[in-house]
């Protein structure tokens, strides 16, 4: 597949800090504990304020708290305690805790827990349920975030909109996060999320291959229309073993910074028995149509013979 990186830069990921204490919880306070996976806002807090009662459009349907994952693995919601010495009870002292659970063991894949603000009160998170995207690989997670004491000390404004926040309100302010980098259908969804790693997780049919026998990774200068007889080899002829659906391949290639003014793709092929897809492009009727892999020079391997 192909990710077209417009201001390549720009999309490198950089530390972001969490939510000051004593404010909703959000989703800078989501711990990504895998490479290449992503979180973010899907629907912000507000939107789907209310958990019992009316709920606004897009907020319904919270889903199962279990899921199976294109590659035969499954996804796992989590809500559980954690150790705060707050003294708060229930709903102050939980964590939300995604799993990835395999027939050989489980892994975590990220987590959002509550924390202290002072020694009576505590910021909160807890899960309503979650989906999962069989086309993208991507998980949407019902929340609800807020403030609960032992001493009626949440202050009046919590979540800072200007207004007087009714106890249930302040109780279950809901929104809803976004996980992205899980295994997809057919596209390689390339990320340089977290620590700068640019990678992608394998699909269960990269590019509607069955299997795929190696990538082949290139990079150049956006053009219009985009001129892929002068894209430079980035990566070739990767993995050394089979692929498979789930396994994160890491492009340790640097990608060069695009001169001031410009913009550089990153674009990735795959090849299965012999034949090589380069994604899709939008044609000049509108539609999706497969992009021209012949247009790319050869992808030279670290033996010296062509990676295409």
């Amino acid at each position: 597949m192909r990710r077209l990186v417009a201001a390549l830069a720009l999309l490198i990921a950089s530390t972001v800090l969490a939510s000051p204490p004593g404010h909703p919880l959000d989703i800078s306070d989501w711990v990504v504990a895998v490479p290449g996976l992503t979180a973010s806002t899907y629907v912000a807090r507000g939107t789907c304020a209310a958990v019992y009662g009316p709920v606004p459009a897009g907020c319904s349907g919270g889903g199962a708290l279990v899921h199976e994952g294109n590659d035969g693995s499954h996804y796992i919601l989590d809500v559980q305690p954690v150790d705060l010495p707050c003294d708060v009870e229930g709903a102050g002292r939980l964590g939300v805790v995604v799993y990835r659970a395999t027939a050989t063991g489980q892994e975590e894949l990220a987590r959002i827990v509550a924390r202290c603000v002072s020694p009576t009160r505590s910021d909160y998170v807890t899960g309503g349920g979650m989906t999962f995207s069989a086309v993208d690989g991507s998980l949407k997670i019902w929340l609800h975030s807020g403030c609960v004491s032992s001493d009626d000390s949440c202050p009046p404004d919590y979540d800072g909109d200007g207004t007087v926040d009714t106890e249930d309100s302040v109780r279950t302010g809901g929104w809803i996060a976004e996980l992205r980098g899980l295994p997809t259908l057919f596209d390689e969804l390339q990320s340089f999320a977290p620590h700068d790693t640019l990678g992608f997780r394998v699909p269960v049919m990269p590019e509607g291959f069955r299997t795929a026998d190696r990538f082949d990774t290139y990079t150049g200068e956006i053009t219009r229309p985009l001129d892929l007889s002068g894209a430079r080899a980035l990566q070739c002829g990767y993995p050394t073993s089979t692929p498979h659906a789930g396994d994160f391949e890491q492009i340790t290639a640097p990608v060069p910074a695009p001169a001031p003014g410009h913009a550089t793709y990153v674009l990735t092929t795959v090849t299965s028995e012999g034949r090589t897809r380069a994604g899709r492009k939008t044609n000049a009727a509108g539609r999706l149509v497969a992009r021209d892999a012949s247009a790319l020079p050869a992808c030279v391997l670290a033996d010296g013979k062509s990676g295409r």
